[in-house]
Parts: C-alpha cells; structure tokens; sequence
C-alpha cells in the first residue's frame, strides 16, 4: 500500500504513526516526540496545514486509543476527546505556528529557544485548561496556582524529551538532505 503513496504522503504517514506510538510505548511521563513534530513541521513544511495536522493526528489516534483502553474507568463509553483535548490541541497547533515564524534557518539558538519556549507554552496552557475542567481545583488564582504546582514535576521531562526529539528531527533531516538520501528524494 504505501510503496503506491506518494512518497510525501508515505512519509507523513509513518511520522504520524511513529510519534502516536511514541505516547503508546513505555516512556517517561510528558516525554514524547509529539511537541518535536510540531515544532519541526512549523519550521520545514511549506504546507503549514500539514505542519498543524500531523501533531494533531497523532494526538488523536494515541488518544482514542489510550481514553478507551487506559483510562476507560474514567469515562462512560467510547470517547472520541479527553476532558482537555482542546487545550492539548491548541497548544501543538500553537507551537507550530510559533515555529514557522521563528526557526527560519538550521541554527542551534532559534530551535533551541523555540522548544523551551513551546515548552512553557503547553505547560501554562495546558494547566490553566486542567484549572478551568478540573473540580480537584477552586476557580481562583490559588486554584490555578495550584494547577500549575501540580504540573511543575512533568515540565523537566517536557523540555529534555522536547530538546531530544527536536535534536533528532532537525540533525536526522540535515543529515537526510546533505546526503540526498534515496527515500526522501524519489519522486
């Protein structure tokens, strides 16, 4: 089936399969290859849909197998979008769209200050969402102080998986580019 794909097309295909499942093997808590797609598909798709598409597919199909199977218990029946899914979305498609602006060559300090600031960005985003759906939290600032202390464990694992996952991207594309490698460049 894929050897009949275009060849981008396949690729994206796998990218997308491959971070899905980097949420569905074992890991760290937080360290996945999801924020590095986004952030390097911002930064080197042309197709800035594309760019947003893929962190959110992965998102999507990891999730309706993790709420279904993993956390089953918490829900009533099949469930297509966590209780935070919004906020999880937005903050990929956001980190996409921060990268497209701000990584416009290969150099070490935009990706490096783009992945810590996307970084921080899912960490406020996504705590200020769990703050606002969660009735563990009071829905004032302590509330929301709260939140964001209970978040503080998993933002180190955040930032080195991001830092590891966008070094991978970006050196593995370099490296793919500068030797022309056959499957990236078959038409």
């Amino acid at each position: 089936m894929l050897s009949k794909m275009n060849p981008k097309v396949s690729i994206i295909f796998i990218t997308v399969f491959a971070v899905a499942m980097s949420r569905l093997i074992p890991h760290w808590p937080n360290v996945t290859a999801v924020a590095a797609v986004a952030i390097f598909g911002g930064a080197t798709l042309r197709n800035s849909l594309a760019a947003i598409l893929i962190p959110v597919s992965a998102i999507f199909l990891s999730d309706l197998i993790i709420n279904n199977t993993i956390y089953s218990a918490y829900y009533e029946g099949f469930v297509l979008f966590g209780d935070s899914a919004g906020w999880i979305y937005a903050s990929f498609i956001l980190m996409a769209v921060i990268a497209h602006f701000s990584i416009k060559t290969f150099k070490a300090l935009p990706i490096v200050a783009t992945t810590v600031v996307s970084t921080v960005l899912f960490f406020l985003l996504t705590n200020a969402g769990a703050w606002l759906s969660s009735p563990f939290y009071t829905k004032d600032l302590s509330g929301l102080l709260m939140s964001y202390e209970a978040g503080l464990p998993f933002v180190l694992n955040s930032l080195l998986g991001n830092l590891f996952f966008v070094g991978v991207f970006f050196y593995g594309y370099a490296k793919a580019v500068e030797k022309k490698v056959q499957w990236i460049t078959v038409k």
